[in-house]
């Protein structure tokens, strides 16, 4: 009989010592030395942690009426905040100076509005069959330069012209003058239509430039005494220049000689670009 109480005594005490355990909360860390431990967690502070705040420290209404939380920024502010950045942070590009160091240098709002707003729609000369050379002047020129038209320029294609070490000069009344000749290289279904001819020269002052247009055999049909160019100030997009814009009606041109009526500069280039324009109905 004793030993069954004390057996039914043992059976208690463990059921109770499990709800105990059960019901106690610890934590499991490792000290210094290795060794693992169970500390029990306080009820106190599991009680602090449980208890549900006070109904009255909630208003439904006054979270709604909160200000908006830092980082978030209403369109307003946003854009405030952008025409701030951009004043403080205008736009600018580097380039290299001539010893070598490398300088910024903030970008000018009227060279961004001038590149912008150009449309190249205007021409400062235009080419057209009434307004030809006389006939003694197109017998007189050009076709015993033919041998010197060897840049033949594509269209939709720049070319560009450099120096006159190899070019023949062109004879005047006025003496000899250094000269490019260009060709055009013309395909046989475009007789008719307008042709829009760019030049643009570089190492340039204002010196007067002429060109004299031919046709496939290399007579003149048009005589342009001095170009009428849009000097463009040097900027962020790079050196000075010069462009003249020329429209030819004439079906019959085949090429160009510009030349330099009172010399040139030994840097002097140019580059010729041109395409098909729209067919006038």
């Amino acid at each position: 009989m004793p030993e069954i109480i004390r057996r039914l005594y043992f059976l208690f005490v463990m059921v109770l010592s499990a709800q105990v355990i059960a019901e106690q909360e610890y934590f499991t860390w490792v000290d210094a030395q290795g060794r693992i431990h169970n500390t029990p967690v306080e009820r106190k502070e599991k009680n602090s942690q449980e208890n549900p705040l006070p109904e009255s420290s909630f208003d439904e209404s006054e979270s709604i009426e909160q200000p908006i939380v830092d980082g978030f920024l209403t369109e307003e502010e946003f854009e405030e905040k952008r025409e701030q950045y951009e004043s403080d942070n205008p736009p600018f590009y580097t380039f290299v100076d001539e010893t070598g160091r490398l300088r910024a240098q903030p970008i000018i709002d009227s060279e961004i509005v001038v590149e912008e707003s150009y449309t190249p729609q205007t021409f400062d000369h235009i080419l057209a069959p009434p307004f030809r050379v006389p006939a003694f002047m197109k017998s007189q020129c050009c076709s015993r330069y033919q041998n010197y038209f060897k840049e033949n320029v594509p269209a939709d294609k720049k070319v560009n012209f450099t120096g006159f070490l190899n070019a023949v000069p062109l004879s005047t009344k006025a003496g000899a003058k250094p000269a490019w000749y260009v060709s055009l290289d013309r395909s046989p279904k475009s007789v008719g239509a307008t042709l829009d001819l760019s030049l643009t020269f570089r190492g340039l002052d204002e010196t007067p430039i002429a060109l004299i247009a031919v046709d496939a055999q290399y007579r003149a049909l048009h005589f342009i005494p001095a170009l009428n160019r849009i000097s463009h100030p040097e900027s962020w997009l790079g050196a000075p220049y010069q462009q003249a814009d020329i429209r030819s009606e004439d079906p019959l041109l085949a090429g160009f000689i510009v030349y330099f009526p009172q010399g040139h500069a030994a840097s002097a280039s140019m580059d010729v670009e041109w395409h098909y324009g729209k067919t006038s109905d």
